[in-house]
């Protein structure tokens, strides 16, 4: 049976690449004006909150016009990429995507949020909720007026606030504690599992440099000539990787390489295990330390919905475009259709398949063609029950037949 494609089914001229170019290029044109229509579609005004992070895409090849080499969340070594930045509500529901040269570090990208919010949508009074790398002091003190932030800080900051005495550590437990100064809120928490797997993961790199000292003694007993400097500086290069120079210190004599580890700052490094602090403009009786909580642990619906640009669904790569503003239009196509997923995703919610699996079984169902003498129609076949449920779900009315472009 013959394969058909949209433009054959819906009885259109032929779509070729120049075509497709051309709706990028529009795409892009158009794209403040579609993702505010988007947004006035789901409340406007009356969302309040925002989400925000930022990922990297690799790239093949090096002719595309914002590749850069950077930051590559992706482990890619040697490949250049994109940055792109995906806003959305608190459900994670996508308002709008930016992309960014491949060398952009986080924090810079976060000022073209705040413009589509206060500018592009009118937003007066917003929270922004980024990760400690995206909200830093700067981007903090330039948010407009109205606008508020949730983030947190990192251990270095963890550490020095509680040496001048803002914080004490015992406030780290399982039940989230605050603390106020200077007008910022300070919510903390000790996630005890977070703790173990810390503890889990240096005990196996400690684990892996034993290992390697161990293979390297044997080699060089093994090979009186071997260089003992080169055997070192692998042990060393390990211990930098890992970043444990302060837990491990090893020293070599008679050609063995010897390992001690320093349990006083074995001690201090496992200290701050699992413990994690957030902070916040917003005061305490417009939203709790609850709340707050809740909110940023909310960022992951935007690690999910990279996940799903990423996947096999939407495939934002890899990306065969050169220029600027075919890129951006090809992370509109992406977006919207993550738009799409996050919607069947609620919708099918009560059946037991993935969204992949359920997009699998649509398959099925296969055109068929009836011809006669004078003419021909396309015929769609009665869905299967399955494949009649998920269609229910959606909400869509499934036709009969498509003739001359036309679905009745």
């Amino acid at each position: 049976m013959p394969k058909y494609s949209a433009d054959h089914i819906l009885d259109l001229e032929e779509v070729d690449k120049n075509m497709m170019y051309k709706n990028l290029d529009w795409l892009e044109d158009n794209q403040e004006e579609i993702e505010k229509k988007l947004w006035e579609s789901r409340g406007g005004k009356k969302i309040d909150l925002y989400l925000y992070d930022v990922t990297s895409s690799y790239l093949e090849g090096s002719c595309n016009e914002l590749s850069a080499y950077g930051y590559n969340r992706d482990k890619k070594k040697g490949k250049e990429q994109i940055v792109v930045g995906l806003l959305t509500d608190d459900e994670g529901f996508p308002v709008a995507a930016r992309v960014f040269e491949g060398n952009t570090s986080d924090n810079k990208t976060v000022q073209k949020q705040i413009e589509i919010l206060r500018d592009k949508f009118g937003c007066k009074n917003v929270t922004l909720v980024g990760d400690r790398g995206m909200l830093k002091t700067t981007q903090i003190d330039e948010l407009p007026e109205g606008f508020s932030y949730i983030t947190g800080i990192g251990k270095p900051t963890i550490k020095r606030l509680e040496k001048e005495g803002v914080f004490q550590y015992s406030l780290f437990d399982e039940e989230v504690h605050e603390i106020s100064h200077d007008d910022i809120r300070y919510i903390m928490r000790r996630n005890p599992l977070i703790a173990e797997e810390s503890a889990e993961w240096r005990s196996g790199r400690i684990a892996s440099i034993a290992k390697l000292v161990e293979e390297k003694n044997k080699y060089l007993l093994d090979k009186p000539k071997a260089s003992l400097k080169a055997a070192v500086k692998a042990v060393e290069n390990l211990v930098d990787k890992y970043k444990l120079k302060k837990i491990i210190t090893f020293s070599n004599q008679d050609r063995e390489i010897k390992v001690s580890i320093n349990e006083e700052e074995l001690k201090l490094a496992s200290k701050y295990d699992g413990c994690y602090c957030l902070k916040t403009d917003l005061p305490d009786d417009v939203i709790s330390k609850e709340k707050v909580h809740e909110r940023y642990k909310q960022l992951t619906h935007v690690e999910s919905a990279f996940r799903e640009m990423k996947g096999d669904i939407l495939n934002i790569r890899p990306l065969y475009l050169r220029k600027a503003e075919r890129t951006k239009g090809h992370v509109v196509v992406v977006m919207l259709g993550y738009m799409i997923l996050h919607k069947l995703n609620k919708l099918w919610s009560s059946t037991k398949e993935t969204i992949e699996e359920s997009l699998d079984s649509l398959t099925n169902l296969c055109i068929l063609k009836v011809e006669s003498n004078e003419s021909s129609i396309l015929k769609l076949p009665t869905p299967n029950e399955e494949c009649k449920n998920l269609l229910n779900l959606a909400k869509i009315k499934w036709p009969k037949f498509i003739i001359g472009g036309a679905i009745v």
